[in-house]
């Protein structure tokens, strides 16, 4: 945090992605709120009714938010979840893998499994897989990012895609500003977009 803000004191900053409430600065990111609303409304679409949790640990704002959003929003639509199966990790296919296993030891299979990056729920997938499990018929996956592999994947992934480009867009705009002696910190959220794919 110091060392923040002694360089925001020597020239501008903004924060992309990932955020220091406890600091004055200005950020830009995706709107975790409006992600986890999408996932959900797909879920509800599709007509599964439990799921897991499948993350990072809540050691940063993103993780944090997309966690706290995740279960305003299954509380609100009325979907099913439970502590055990919300499984707090790292973002790595390594992590989802694990947490799918530990799931599948567990016997208690929702049906479905929210993940908040693409890596985990790539992992989880190749765990779901080797198990027999046939991926959306008998447990969806969703993932968070839109990376390349998603596409690649079988059945390939529906995910959240990031805004990334306009995000970069309004750090700039921010930065652009920033020498104005009426500038003052910008919050900005941007709407990521639900790619709809055949994993959920």
């Amino acid at each position: 945090r110091s060392s923040l803000l002694k360089a925001a004191s020597e020239i501008p900053v903004v924060q992309i992605d990932q955020r220091m409430d406890a600091v004055n600065l200005s950020w830009v990111g995706v709107d975790d709120d409006y992600a986890m609303q999408l996932i959900v409304d797909r879920l509800v679409e599709q007509g599964h009714e439990s799921v897991a949790f499948f993350g990072s640990e809540l050691t940063d704002s993103s993780a944090d938010d997309r966690f706290g959003m995740f279960q305003k929003h299954v509380a609100k639509a009325g979907v099913r979840t439970k502590e055990e199966w919300t499984m707090l990790g790292t973002h790595s296919l390594e992590w989802g893998s694990r947490a799918a296993k530990r799931l599948l030891d567990a016997g208690d299979l929702p049906q479905a499994v929210v993940c908040t990056s693409d890596l985990i729920a790539l992992g989880a997938m190749n765990a779901f897989h080797s198990a027999g499990l046939s991926i959306p018929d008998q447990i969806a996956v969703s993932g968070f990012d839109d990376t390349p592999f998603a596409e690649l994947a079988t059945p390939k992934l529906t995910t959240i895609r990031q805004p990334t480009l306009e995000m970069a867009m309004e750090a700039w705009h921010i930065l652009s500003g920033a020498a104005k002696a009426s500038a003052v910190p910008v919050r900005m959220s941007l709407a990521p977009s639900l790619v709809r794919r055949e994993s959920l």
